[in-house]
């Protein structure tokens, strides 16, 4: 089963594709591409680097993505590409390291961790390069999502759970709270200041929650018999993510103050995964064919959805999408051979 950006890390994904084998990796290289929509119309290689695996998981309005790369030796390294200029690897030597969320001021925030010590959250600005965000108390913690304020979410490791935080460089990281349950995680921030993610409830079920200073953590109104777990806000306030139905159906979902959770199903939009949503309402993810075949989509949420394709006849996923519409995510030209960063722009 294929898992969207927020839950899934590189690592995993390869996992569960087909290993690729040495020759394979001796000849292949990291290319972040730009398919231009309509799709198959061009297709463009903008940055090669050395043989590798990567993936983009966030994209900015500047169009600078942040992702990760396997270096030469397989270890994780987190990346910014910048237009123009191509790959830049922000990890820090010697550890593994993931980039989950970039700003429009390209600031870029996920987690690092050491081949000894606990995993840390970063922050890394192009003026101060990495930061250690550091814990609410716990011994690990992993960030997700950084807004234009410069706050920054994600979820801490505590003795026993895991709690969602926030992080600014006034006040530092404090624990979000969960929703009676002992677990809670944060997989996004807008710009102003609401958070969502999940919590555990007392009954044990994964609810989707949005936060913010004024309100505390507040259930997105789950039905008391589903699971929903929330990936991206934008500026308006609306949420998409999944939710799981007792018969084990699964389906994308938009929640909005005004109308509360709505299965985008209803509304002409068939996407499979909901993994971002734009300030004008367009929402990214994936369509997927069968378990073993997805494709890049998005749609309105009114609308239909539009099939993005892959690079060739490979598999391919959307994770973020800037305010343009344009999406990063990732393709490979068929199946078993290397994932590729890929920027899909009209």
């Amino acid at each position: 089963m294929h898992i969207p950006r927020p839950i899934a890390s590189l690592a995993l994904i390869l996992a569960l594709t087909v290993a690729l084998t040495a020759p394979a990796l001796a000849q292949a290289h990291t290319i972040l591409d730009q398919i231009w929509l309509p799709l198959l119309t061009q297709l463009r290689t903008t940055d090669v680097t050395p043989e590798t695996d990567s993936m983009a998981f966030a994209v900015n309005n500047q169009n600078q993505v942040a992702g990760t790369l396997f270096d030469p030796t397989d270890v994780l390294h987190a990346f910014i590409w910048t237009p123009g200029q191509g790959f830049q690897d922000i990890g820090p030597a010697g550890s593994r390291s993931e980039a989950q969320g970039i700003n429009d001021q390209g600031h870029v925030v996920g987690y690092m961790r050491p081949s000894t010590g606990p995993t840390r959250a970063f922050l890394w600005t192009p003026e101060e390069g990495i930061q250690d965000l550091g814990t609410p108390g716990g011994p690990g913690s992993s960030a997700k999502s950084i807004n234009n304020h410069g706050q920054v979410v994600g979820n801490s490791w505590m003795t026993g759970r895991d709690e969602a935080f926030i992080w600014d460089a006034e006040t530092g990281m404090r624990a979000l709270g969960t929703l009676g349950g002992p677990t809670s995680a944060a997989y996004d921030i807008n710009n102003n200041g609401q958070v969502v993610g999940y919590s555990e409830t007392e009954s044990g079920k994964k609810h989707g929650f949005i936060w913010s200073a004024a309100t505390g953590m507040q259930d997105l109104g789950t039905p008391e018999d589903q699971e929903t777990i929330p990936f991206s806000i934008n500026d308006s306030g609306h949420v998409v993510g999944w939710a799981f139905e007792p018969t084990g159906r699964r389906y994308s979902f938009l929640w909005t103050p005004e109308t509360g959770l709505v299965d985008l199903l209803t509304r002409g939009c068939d996407l499979n995964t909901a993994a971002a949503i734009n300030n004008r309402g367009q929402i990214a993810g994936e369509w997927e064919k069968d378990e073993e075949h997805w494709v890049a989509a998005f749609c309105h949420a009114n609308g239909p959805v539009v099939l993005l394709g892959s690079l060739g006849t490979g598999n391919s996923g959307a994770h973020a999408i800037n305010d343009h519409g344009n999406i990063a995510g990732f393709s490979n030209l068929e199946p078993g051979t290397l994932i590729r960063s890929t920027l899909w722009g009209s």
